[in-house]
């Protein structure tokens, strides 16, 4: 484990900043561009294990799987590429609206169809993945004050 948290930092350090949002969540929409799918995973896993268990942590997991999906796919398994895609659609769904300034129902929707292009046309070229986050990321809660009594 020690190697592929060494791996994300590098990762982390090698890429531009830009945005308020979390490294590891910037940096997987930047590796994704980049067709460098096996890293954005690994990067946004990073970030999955802290937040698992929060209310937002299917959202984080089904973004790995597209990753997920797009490394299979590259190789040319195109059946264990739409099986991720199927997944992440269902985890997207859970979600009515805007997360981390994405749209969870268009993912699912696009997750999906993209399934389906796949099953009945695998693409010689890979689409890019269009959605990247839009808005500036959500404030952190305001700290309460104190009263002293």
């Amino acid at each position: 484990m020690a190697a592929k948290t060494e791996r994300v930092s590098r990762l982390l350090s090698s890429q531009p900043g830009n945005g308020g949002w979390d490294p590891r969540y910037r940096v997987f929409f930047q590796l994704l561009e980049q067709s460098r799918y096996y890293e954005a995973h690994d990067v946004l896993e990073d970030l999955w294990l802290q937040r698992r268990k929060e209310p937002d942590g299917n959202f984080y997991k089904a973004l790995i799987q597209v990753a997920g999906a797009f490394v299979h796919a590259t190789k040319g398994r195109w059946e264990p590429a739409r099986k991720l895609l199927v997944l992440a659609s269902g985890y997207f769904a859970q979600y009515p609206a805007m997360v981390a300034g994405l749209p969870p129902q268009e993912l699912a929707r696009w997750c999906r169809n993209t399934a389906q292009d796949w099953q009945d046309n695998p693409p010689v070229d890979l689409p890019p993945f269009p959605f990247l986050p839009e808005g500036p990321p959500p404030s952190p809660a305001p700290q309460q004050a104190q009263v002293s009594g």
